[in-house]
């Protein structure tokens, strides 16, 4: 089974799955070693995995085979990673209140600015466009390409996570909106 769960500073592959007494159990065994405090998480068309660390600001890539190493630095304190159709990577850093991205070779920019917002998630357009959830601001930031900021509009209480469909419409989930 190809199953992998994130756990404190290690990855982890569920074996076994059983449910006795409606309780549900599980085998597991270290899989890889991440950085400190790994906080998100995506993986590429390749099964590569990269993980977001917060305390060490930076993304581990671990093989399919289990081998990890540091791929890239990020800003201060990430919390989100996704990647685009031309193999970038973007990180949302939430105590540098900036976006990272991250080419496929492990070139490290900075993106462009939430302002005073601090981001929770990110997710990227088809047309290169970042976007951000700020969690204080209750807002969502559009950062284009060139690095150019926006402000598009007010969230509910603390949004947390967001997502982009096909005809471009965001949709954020919002923590204490419940919504």
């Amino acid at each position: 089974m190809r199953c992998r769960f994130l756990a404190v500073s290690f990855l982890l592959c569920l074996t076994s799955f059983a449910l006795s007494n409606s309780v549900a159990t599980a085998a597991t065994s270290t899989f890889a070693t991440t950085g400190d405090a790994p906080q998100a998480i995506t993986i590429d068309s390749a099964g590569n995995l990269y993980v977001a660390n917060i305390f060490d600001d930076n993304v581990t890539k671990i093989t399919p085979a289990g081998v990890s190493s540091i791929f890239a630095t990020t800003g201060d304190y990430p919390v989100a990673i996704t990647q685009d159709s031309s193999g970038n990577f973007y990180v949302a850093n939430y105590l540098g209140q900036s976006i990272t991205k991250i080419t496929p070779s492990g070139v490290s920019t900075t993106y462009g600015s939430t302002g005073a917002g601090y981001p929770q998630g990110i997710a990227v357009d088809s047309s290169g466009n970042a976007y951000t959830p700020n969690r204080n601001t209750n807002n969502v930031t559009k950062i284009t390409p060139g690095g150019v900021s926006t402000t598009l509009g007010t969230t509910g209480t603390n949004p947390s996570a967001i997502g982009i469909d096909s005809l471009g419409n965001i949709y954020t989930a919002d923590y204490e909106s419940n919504r």
